[in-house]
């Protein structure tokens, strides 16, 4: 990589400032191997996934001299922006996950290119950490409400499962999921993410070693508070979504990020 190669970067977006998934420098997420190039830097929709502070003294002191040569700085959590204020001394902007920038038309329609079948149920199971109580919750979902469940991932981290079952199915097959669900149960941001987008009844089970601040700060956007089953045993998602107001909120929120990426 040369300098002369490029004009721009940009950082983001879903836990990319996070130090558990970086075992060797979480300083190449602050674009440490351009600090002396003459280019122009933004981070868009960063993101810590979580409201604790995991950097050490040393990455906090790095990270920061490399995020002041920033031109642009925005999170996706609104715990993020007093993170960075904190620790950073740096000004962020709060934004959208960029995969909410796009319209639902545009996913749908890569749908219909892959040609890609109905999916098998009504009730969508996206959940990246199965335990004994979401696999009790699921159950009991689909006994309350009729739906049928079906997965939306395979079991690619279940190390006793048969090969065959933990090849994840292609991107595609994964948003088809959303188009026919009924209702939708995950453990997942993105999840959330294209629950809303897609307009379907969800519950959010939390998942603290993923991180709660994420989709706690995305429901929050949305006035969407209800959606989360802290208490499993309580299922809470008896009051109907006005998406009329969550689609009028989106597109104040894809105004402001726009903003942002159009002043970079």
């Amino acid at each position: 990589m040369k300098e002369k190669d490029f004009d721009a970067f940009v950082v983001g977006s879903d836990q990319v400032w996070r130090p558990m998934y970086y075992p060797t420098r979480i300083e190449n997420a602050y674009l440490d191997f351009a600090k002396d190039w003459n280019i122009k830097r933004m981070a868009y929709a960063a993101s810590f996934g979580t409201s604790e502070w995991e950097y050490t003294v040393g990455q906090t002191e790095r990270c920061r001299e490399l995020l002041r040569k920033f031109d642009v700085v925005s999170v996706r959590e609104e715990s993020a922006v007093e993170l960075c204020r904190k620790f950073f001394g740096v000004n962020a902007s709060h934004v959208l996950d960029p995969t909410m920038l796009l319209d639902v038309q545009d996913y749908v329609d890569l749908v219909k290119r892959a040609d890609i079948p109905k999916s098998k149920g009504t009730l969508l199971c996206y959940i990246l950490d199965e335990t004994e109580s979401t696999t009790d919750l699921i159950s009991r979902l689909a006994s309350e409400t009729g739906l049928v469940p079906f997965r939306g991932n395979s079991r690619v981290e279940d190390w006793s499962a048969p090969l065959a079952e933990r090849i994840q199915p292609p991107v595609e097959q994964w948003l088809r999921g959303f188009m026919d669900a009924e209702l939708v149960v995950t453990d997942s941001f993105h999840a959330c993410v294209f629950s809303i987008l897609f307009h379907k009844p969800f519950v959010v089970v939390g998942n603290k070693e993923r991180g709660l601040a994420r989709v706690k700060s995305l429901l929050k956007m949305f006035g969407l508070e209800e959606r989360w089953n802290s208490d499993i045993p309580t299922i809470s998602f008896s009051k109907t979504i006005d998406w009329k107001d969550v689609d009028e909120c989106l597109e104040e929120w894809r105004k402001s990020s726009h903003d942002v990426l159009r002043f970079f």
